[in-house]
């Protein structure tokens, strides 16, 4: 199980991507999060405009979610957990 804390959402094209920091574990492409009451899979992470495939605790980093979804659901101090 990992944390992650919400800096910022952004919606380009219609692809939730999600700016912030991991606070607690380790993420990995392929884990799944609960994102304002629907389960998104973790499609891809970057650190720095470097696609990466996981992120440890203290990393600020970039989620990019499968699927379409509303920036709106998140908000900015919100934190995610991941299954």
């Amino acid at each position: 199980m990992a944390t992650f804390k919400i800096q910022g959402a952004f919606a380009p094209g219609g692809r939730l991507v999600i700016v912030g920091q991991v606070t607690e574990g380790v993420l990995q492409v392929g884990q799944k999060a609960d994102v304002g009451g629907t389960t998104y899979r973790l499609a891809q992470i970057e650190k720095k405009h470097q696609q990466i495939s996981q992120a440890q605790a203290g990393d600020s980093v970039g989620l990019f979610f499968d699927g379409p979804t509303d920036k709106n659901q998140v908000a900015t101090g919100q934190t995610l957990a991941f299954q």
